[in-house]
């Protein structure tokens, strides 16, 4: 809301403020009182995103445009951010959640058709004139500032929207955290997010075949170890063997699966064997029996996955084949420090 600063009269918009001026007080003008009351506000004269002067110095004021009074063209996008800092909070979301829903319906084939009477390949055509593409952005800025604006933007997507980073730079670290953590749970290889993705029948059908398709694989050695663990354990885990708990890798572009996970403490054990986990990074002896993976590469991948699990708040603990098998007692109580004690393990 504005108000007069003379009489207190307050209303919505600055043109209106303007021509309440202009008829109760004709006396100041609206360049005096814009002088004498509004370029006096710290914040006046400044742009409220980017937080440089504004070009009108007071003599061109004509109350026409309390929006580009507070901001520059350049910096008025259509944000959430940039409208809540013009508007405040409340008028801002107002405004914001109004244009939402605006662009959700006229960037419809059906809006455009019954407007501008478009034909679906017109309408295709407008979507692929409006995409980010090399092309589109050097027509758009030129072959050289076209290309720095591709791959800038093409910079920033790799993390937008599925990376703990953007995240937390953009909703704060305890809520980005929060609704990282949300976004995962969407993208677990879960029943309920099948049915929720394709409907009640199709979503069994389609969970059957991708259980089919993902056999799990582990050696009978971990899994007899963690029967034997859970035997000792206060609070033992139902995830490990055929029903191994996992979460969607971003780094790796699929469904990382871990050996024993407890869910509820967030601590996981990975369970290596020799076959197929290399001990260093560069090691020439290493030869997976499936395939002609390299060391280097299965490292790196094992690094990748420790990183997805670490980004949910998991903690690991890795256990060798060779640990169990030269002394399983010792091998019992480490993984029991780690899951009920500490989580350092000696």
């Amino acid at each position: 809301m504005n108000t007069c600063k003379i009489c207190n009269f307050t209303c919505k918009y600055m043109a209106e403020l303007g021509r309440h001026i202009d008829e109760k007080h004709p006396e100041i003008g609206k360049v005096e009182y814009y002088k004498k009351y509004i370029s006096t506000d710290p914040k006046c004269g400044i742009c409220l995103v980017c937080n440089q002067p504004l070009s009108s110095d007071g003599t061109r004021f004509k109350f026409t445009s309390g929006f580009r009074r507070k901001i520059h063209r350049e910096c008025s996008k259509p944000t959430r951010e940039n409208w809540i800092l013009i508007f405040g909070k409340e008028l801002g979301e107002l405004k914001w959640n109004n244009y939402c829903k605006k662009q959700a319906i006229s960037n419809t084939l059906k809006y455009k058709q019954e407007k501008y009477n478009w034909t679906s390949e017109q309408f295709d055509q407008y979507n692929k004139s409006r995409a980010v593409t090399l092309k589109n952005m050097i027509k758009k800025y030129g072959e050289v500032e076209g290309t720095i604006k591709f791959n800038e933007y093409c910079d920033k997507q790799k993390d937008a929207g599925c990376s703990l980073k953007w995240f937390i730079e953009k909703y704060g670290k305890t809520n980005g955290l929060i609704k990282y953590n949300e976004l995962n749970k969407t993208k677990q290889n879960t029943l309920t997010n099948f049915i929720n993705r394709h409907g009640e029948i199709d979503g069994k059908i389609k969970f059957e075949e991708y259980l089919d398709k993902h056999k799990n694989y582990y050696s009978k050695i971990s899994v007899n170890f963690f029967i034997e663990l859970n035997k000792l354990l206060k609070n033992p885990s139902t995830y490990f063997g055929d029903n191994e708990f996992g979460l969607w890798n971003n780094y790796l572009n699929t469904y990382s699966k871990y050996d024993y996970v407890n869910e509820k403490t967030k601590k996981i054990i990975e369970f290596n064997g020799e076959h197929f986990h290399p001990h260093e990074k560069h090691d020439i002896n290493f030869k997976n029996p499936f395939n002609n993976i390299t060391s280097e590469a299965a490292w790196e991948k094992d690094r990748l996955k420790e990183q997805c699990a670490l980004d949910n708040g998991y903690k690991i603990y890795y256990i060798w084949e060779n640990e169990i098998l030269t002394d399983i007692n010792k091998a019992l109580n480490k993984c029991i420090n780690f899951l009920e004690g500490n989580n350092e393990i000696c």
